[in-house]
Parts: structure tokens; sequence; C-alpha cells
């Protein structure tokens, strides 16, 4: 119904290779502007040890019901590579041409 949430089973488990690889699930985007079903996270994230069946976690922006049928595209996986950082904990930062400046602040 619209503005509700939905976990939808995909009935898809996979096995990464370990963590320098990441499957993204992403929203269909004619799905998303014909009918307004989205990820409810925007772009879901499966772990590197994540070895369950994939969920979709679904909402319905639009203004009408929408019924999801077994077979129905309603994402999109994408495997792609990861960085794994090595963080460090710094007194301050290098600074930039930039700087701290927000939102606007790169310029047209």
């Amino acid at each position: 119904m619209p503005g509700e949430r939905a976990l939808i089973p995909t009935g898809i488990a996979i096995q990464l290779p370990g963590p320098h690889v990441g499957a993204f699930l992403f929203a269909r985007s004619g799905l998303a502007a014909r009918a307004g079903i989205h990820l409810a996270n925007g772009v879901g994230v499966i772990d590197s040890d994540y070895t369950g069946e994939i969920l979709c976690a679904v909402v319905n922006g639009g203004s009408e019901p929408f019924e999801i049928r077994p077979g129905d595209r309603i994402a999109q996986m994408v495997f792609l590579p990861v960085y794994v950082a090595d963080l460090m904990v710094v007194e301050e930062l290098e600074p930039t041409g930039r700087g701290a400046g927000g939102f606007g602040h790169t310029g047209i």
C-alpha cells in the first residue's frame, strides 16, 4: 500500500570471495519513476560474510497500491571492488583548496 515498507525475499543467496568485493542493491529507476517503488535504505549493502537469503527492503512512495509478484525485478545487484581503509587518528588534517566549506563551495 502507499507509504508502506516491506521486506521482499529474493530467493537468492550469494557467497562473496572476501572483504575486497562488495554486493550492492540499487533501485530500478523505471520502477521508482513509474510507481514510486524504491529501496528503503537507498542502497543495500551486503556484507562480505553474509550468506543468507538476500531480502530487499522496499517502500511504496507512490499514491497507488503496488503488487510485487514472484519473478518481478525490483532491484539490481552490482558487485564492486571495496577499498578497506587503514584509518589513522590525527590531530589535524592537511589543508585543501576547499577547506571545510560545505554545500556550494566547489563552484559551478
